[in-house]
């Protein structure tokens, strides 16, 4: 997880996101089974990115779903840290269920 304040030199926030979690190395190479939550309370924007092999047990689908129905709702009534803990249970709920 990355509370990210800027994205430059990069043009997108997504092409962050991503090039920081293949930087970080995040999950097995062999796997590409990382999962990073990435958001941005300046910029207000988030996004949950997954490799190949986490899609198998975590789909982009669940991913936005606990986005919007979790992280979104809280964070509009300034409760990050709790939405953010949620989001995180969540997907950790998600990911023991398979």
């Amino acid at each position: 997880m990355a509370s990210i304040p800027s994205i430059e030199p990069l043009k997108t926030f997504d092409e962050y996101a991503i090039g920081l979690s293949n930087y970080w190395g995040v999950g097995n190479a062999d796997k590409d089974d990382g999962l990073t939550f990435f958001f941005s309370k300046g910029l207000r924007q988030m996004r949950i990115s997954s490799g190949y092999g986490t899609r198998n047990i975590i789909s982009d689908a669940q991913c936005q779903e606990v986005l919007n129905s979790i992280v979104i709702p809280q964070f509009k009534n300034g409760e990050f840290y709790p939405g953010v803990r949620n989001a995180l249970l969540e997907l950790i709920k998600i990911w023991n269920e398979r």
